[in-house]
């Protein structure tokens, strides 16, 4: 398994967000409280473990309802939660921060040090 293209990410942050629930309250689930999320949202949550098995768009458009039943049906309930919670961990943007924070602070129109006296 490993993290999905933009286009996945983006699919499984749109799963994550309709379950109404945040990464600290999973952490924080009691059994019966893990169980209970299971139970409610166990489809989209396979279905986002199959996201990040199915990375390409065509390995989506025929793997990814074969592989979500696969999930469902050979994982379990712990295995299903560890994955989801490391996984929701992982989607932050935090990687992403210093590159923003690098271009934010590079001005294309600015002159160089090699360029001090005459421009481009």
């Amino acid at each position: 398994m490993k993290r999905p293209c933009l286009s996945g990410q983006i699919l499984i942050a749109r799963t994550y967000l309709s379950m109404g629930v945040t990464s600290d309250e999973m952490w924080s689930f009691t059994e019966r409280q893990a169980m209970e999320f299971i139970a409610k949202h166990g489809v989209a949550l396979s279905r986002m473990i199959a996201y990040t098995m199915c990375r390409s768009p065509l390995a989506r458009k025929f793997l990814l309802k074969p592989m979500a039943w696969l999930v469902r049906n050979r994982m379990s309930n712990d295995q299903l939660l560890g994955v989801m919670k490391r996984f929701v961990s992982l989607m932050g943007t935090d990687p992403f921060i210093p590159i923003i924070k690098s271009a934010e602070r590079t001005n294309p129109m600015k002159l160089r040090m090699s360029q001090r006296k005459r421009g481009s």
